[in-house]
């Protein structure tokens, strides 16, 4: 014994398949124990201990149907306040044999219903992945859905939620794929979420983004390095407020920073390349950075790997971390399943007799407790609060060691429950342009610190509502989809915004994945008519023109066409409040801007750099309405706002460029 230490031991139960072993070389306050082929590390955490029986037991739903080869989705697909579950995959151990799709809808209690396939009209699919999202924002859960179907035609399909369990496949045009990855997320700030969508199709490996256009309507984005038997995440790593993407699979795992307006550039990471591969983006040290959980195969060996986010665009590889090996066909996925305020890691895949659960401990360390759940080979664990007791509990379905065929709803034994987040105060709206940044406080929570909240959008053009954004929530704030939030700060951008006035508000996902309230009131903001006054044309300096012109509705007074010169007098006449100029600097150095008249009260300028997220713009809402920019070449927007009694004036704006 070491002097000095206190030391700490616990004695768990021998069964008959195990035996106690003190290991060598280990901190004298663990003890191992060896159950199989495999070692279950047992630690005491400060300030509790772990549990010594299984935490998730069977909740004895036996109406589910046993598949191998698919996917499980949890999701409140019928909006009544109950998650729902999405089974996909073979419900044959003959391989190939029945691909299904299955929709079972949870009654209360502990019953679930299947929705007959001829309702549902959802293509069943072997080798796939399935997810939930309102892709047209009229808050009712569509699917996102690939694999192998009958016969070997390969899927890729989005189908529209239609109410009453019915659903339509949109024919979206997405590329047929197998063994791959599907994900939805708002990549371009619009609204809108988008599919990240790899696989193997039949002309081999791809990995591309869709961009959805609304009215049902999805194109071809941004391609990258094809993957199969991997996965696609998204999650804003650096906290620039654009979603980037993590594509693992085919022997890479590959990271792509998203640059803005539809740019990624893939960013150097040293993450570990896996095949038949899982990932999952994961704030376990709650300091607000998004950290990476990856599991699969590293050529012949089983790999698990967790990688801290170090907020300066790189990421340690923690070795000492504590996970163990997955291999082929693995889930990974976080959760706080101990409502400590920590995330915890659900591991599993083919190597394993159990499934696995790795508490967080704190300062970068897991510990395998004993979970109760069963090794599924082929299968797919999730996550889910399903009895909305404030504990998480656990979806398994897959093929067993002996080859039997389970899917199977486990309940959790944890005695602490969580509380939702309080509601995120202070809303505030901020326009330039067509854009519009909204910015919130993070609210408390009682067990996830405030930096490990993330928070989803509601926008609307109705109070309440959410024709612009889905926070895939009902209004009480329960989480239709089991997630955390995409926003992992106070603050979001949306672009491309339409003329009116737009209703918004927020809400707090904690560790457990449980929603907030929305805010008591909704936020306001306006997007004021958009116009183009002098257009000049990118890359045409210095001979730039003007043009064509434009005349704003009901207004008379246009721009005459000609070459943009230095210091030239833009003259406009104002009916609508709002106009927008939009120019192009050849060079960096200083926009000077200067709005001669009027100069009254009630007048606003704003110059604004249109290329970036730019924190910097500069605002002038009292005399002398100058603003000198000292800023990069590109696009400038230059705002002048007027109250309605200088709308029947005419004003003179002089700008002069590098």
């Amino acid at each position: 014994m070491m002097a000095g230490r206190d030391m700490i031991w616990r004695v768990v139960s021998l069964a008959a398949a195990g035996a106690l072993a003190l290991m060598p070389g280990r901190p004298s306050a663990a003890i191992d124990r060896l159950r199989g082929d495999e070692t279950v590390r047992e630690a005491e955490r400060p300030g509790g201990e772990l549990p010594d029986a299984p935490v998730f037991v069977d909740s004895g739903v036996s109406s589910l149907t046993p598949v191998w080869n698919g996917a499980a989705a949890w999701g409140d697909s019928n909006d009544d306040g109950e998650l729902d579950l999405l089974l996909t995959g073979d419900a044959s151990s003959t391989p190939m044999a029945n691909p299904v799709t299955k929709l079972y809808l949870r009654n209360g209690g502990n019953s679930y219903f299947e929705v007959p396939p001829a309702t549902t009209r959802l293509v069943g699919v072997r080798y796939s992945a399935a997810a939930w999202g309102d892709y047209n924002n009229d808050d009712r859960l569509d699917v996102l859905l690939t694999g192998e179907g009958t016969g070997g035609a390969l899927i890729s399909r989005v189908y529209r939620n239609d109410g009453n369990n019915q659903f339509t496949d949109i024919n979206a045009g997405l590329i047929g794929v197998r063994h791959g990855a599907a994900a939805w997320g708002d990549y371009d700030n619009d609204g809108r979420l988008d599919i990240a969508l790899g696989g193997e199709s039949q002309s081999g490996p791809v990995m591309r983004l869709y961009r959805n256009l609304g009215n049902n309507q999805f194109a071809a984005g941004p391609a990258f390095s094809g993957i199969e038997h991997g996965a696609a995440a998204w999650g804003d790593y650096n906290r620039d407020g654009w979603l980037d993407l993590v594509v693992t699979g085919s022997n890479s795992t590959r990271l792509y920073r998203n640059l803005g307006f539809g740019q990624f550039a893939e960013v150097s990471a040293g993450l570990r390349p896996l095949q038949d591969s899982a990932a999952a983006w994961g704030d376990f040290n709650t300091d607000g950075w998004p950290d990476l959980a990856l599991a699969g195969t590293f050529g012949a060996a089983a790999e698990a790997k967790l990688y801290r986010n170090n907020g300066d665009g790189t990421f340690t590889d923690m070795t000492g971390s504590g996970l163990s090996a997955a291999g082929y066909g693995a889930t990974v996925a976080w959760g706080d399943y101990d409502n400590d305020g920590l995330p915890d890691l659900l591991l599993n895949g083919n190597t394993l007799t159990a499934g696995r659960i790795f508490h967080n401990n704190g300062g970068g360390t897991f510990s395998l407790i004993e979970s109760g759940l069963p090794a599924v080979g082929a299968g797919a664990l999730a996550w889910a609060d399903f009895s909305r007791s404030g504990r998480l509990g656990v979806v398994a379905a897959g093929n067993l060691l002996s080859g039997t065929l389970l899917s199977r709803v486990y309940s959790s034994t944890i005695t602490t429950t969580n509380t939702a987040p309080g509601a995120p105060p202070a809303l505030t709206a901020t326009v330039m342009a067509n854009a519009v940044t909204l910015r919130w406080n993070a609210p408390a929570d009682d067990h996830t610190p405030s930096a490990g909240l993330t928070y989803n959008l509601r926008v609307g053009t109705t109070p309440g509502g959410s024709e612009i954004v889905s926070p895939l929530a009902l209004d009480s704030g329960y989480r239709q989809v089991v997630a955390a939030g995409q926003r992992v700060t106070t603050t979001a951008r949306l672009l491309n915004l339409k003329a009116g006035t737009y209703f918004w508000n927020v809400q707090a996902i904690d560790a457990a994945m449980a929603g907030s309230a929305f805010s008591a009131a909704d936020g306001t903001f306006m997007i004021p008519h958009y116009s183009h006054l002098p257009v000049v044309a990118a890359n045409a300096c210095p001979d730039c023109f003007i043009g064509p012109n434009e005349v704003e509705p009901n207004n008379n007074s246009t721009q005459a066409n000609g070459p943009l010169i230095d210091e030239r007098l833009y003259t406009g006449r104002h009916n609508d409040q709002w106009d927008t100029y939009r120019i192009y600097a050849p060079s960096a150095g200083i926009i000077s801007v200067d709005l001669q008249t009027p100069r009254g009260s009630g007048v606003q300028l704003q110059v604004y750099y249109q290329s970036i997220n730019d924190p910097n713009n500069q605002f002038r809402a009292l005399p002398p309405y100058h603003i000198d920019y000292n800023g990069s070449a590109g696009w400038y927007y230059i705002f002048v706002f007027t109250e309605a009694n200088f709308n029947d004036q005419t004003y003179t704006l002089v700008v002069d460029y590098p």
